[in-house]
């Protein structure tokens, strides 16, 4: 596929797609029956699917918006983002509602916002303002972190959406628009990625797999590719779930570019025309890690970051300084990078 940035791209359990929140601030979800096989003779949207990557500094929270006004939450970033980023950017975008929330894992650097974004304006839960999720909040369900504030107000703030994601659900939105489960809790739907502890809250992570038409993009949370140093290495999840996924667009590169994460296979298989890193200036974790930068160099990937990171190797790399805005028809996609409003 080639480079212009604006490149022409490559392209089974039934779920709640709710409907869209632009139509509905409290609509109730309907059951889609759609097959997952995409229409080739149907006529994409003249809208465009939407994935913002916002600004939150060291963490991840993406925003997807489908052309027929689905929204889905992809994580919350950390505590204090929810309230003074993404709800501020949500309500500038006349987004009221979410249709689906889902949490990669449980690092509160994931999690720790959305409490915050579900409490809308005021702060305060079960409240007129609150941002209701019409359909469901998913995550990978038991967790062995409970004790963490971040969790316990996550745990709270999503009681009655809850829903734990199994390996191989899909959601399906418009014609042509769906989030696959790839992986969750170390499995696929053929089993095992890696044995792995139970208490490693980066192999729980969820891989999702959003299409539109011809378009692929995948995201990691903190999945683990068997980088690291004692005590400090981790199994290898990325190398067993990279079949299951082939070639994407754009790649949103695994545990904020960390040098844990990203293994020259995983790249391989996946071969992106694109990546994209959300991460925090001046962070303590050195991410992202001049090796995995490296690897991405090496084999000619474009990187786009939200900010610098630790500003080590970071060279070559589209620095944003602020969100990082994909569009795409299904057809060929765009990448914007735009200071955040708040």
């Amino acid at each position: 596929m080639k480079q212009q940035l604006a490149i022409i791209i490559l392209t089974t359990l039934l779920t709640y797609c709710g409907m869209p929140s632009s139509a509905s601030q409290f609509a109730t979800p309907t059951v889609n029956i759609q097959s997952a096989a995409s229409n080739d003779d149907a006529a994409l949207s003249d809208t465009p699917l939407t994935i913002t990557l916002l600004d939150i500094g060291q963490g991840d929270a993406t925003l997807v918006t489908t052309p027929n006004g689905y929204t889905i939450l992809i994580d919350g970033g950390p505590p204090g983002s929810g309230k003074h980023v993404t709800l501020p950017y949500m309500m500038d975008h006349n987004i009221t509602a979410l249709n689906h929330v889902m949490a990669s894992h449980y690092d509160s650097d994931h999690i720790g916002g959305i409490s915050e974004i579900l409490a809308g304006r005021d702060g305060i839960a079960d409240t007129s303002d609150d941002i209701r999720v019409t359909g469901y909040c998913w995550d990978h369900g038991n967790s062995t972190i409970k004790s963490t504030p971040s969790f316990l107000a996550y745990a709270q703030a999503t009681t009655t959406c809850q829903r734990t994601a199994l390996p191989g659900d899909n959601i399906y939105f418009d014609d042509d628009v769906s989030i696959e489960v790839v992986a969750v809790n170390g499995r696929s739907r053929f089993g095992i990625l890696a044995e792995t502890d139970s208490d490693d809250e980066n192999a729980a992570s969820m891989v999702l797999l959003i299409r539109y038409g011809e378009f692929r993009y995948v995201t990691t949370g903190d999945l683990p590719g068997g980088g690291g140093n004692p005590p400090y290495d981790t199994v290898d999840e990325e190398s067993a779930v990279a079949p299951l996924i082939g070639h994407v667009d754009i790649l949103h590169l695994g545990h904020h570019g960390s040098g844990t994460s990203s293994n020259l296979n995983f790249l391989k298989a996946l071969s992106p025309d694109a990546v994209v890193i959300s991460v925090g200036d001046n962070n303590s974790y050195l991410h992202p890690n001049p090796g995995t930068l490296a690897r991405l160099h090496d084999l000619k990937i474009p990187i786009y970051q939200t900010n610098r990171g630790h500003n080590v190797g970071t060279q070559g790399s589209h620095i944003a300084n602020g969100n990082i805005v994909i569009e795409t028809d299904g057809n060929s996609f765009e990448i914007r990078q735009n200071p955040k409003s708040h």
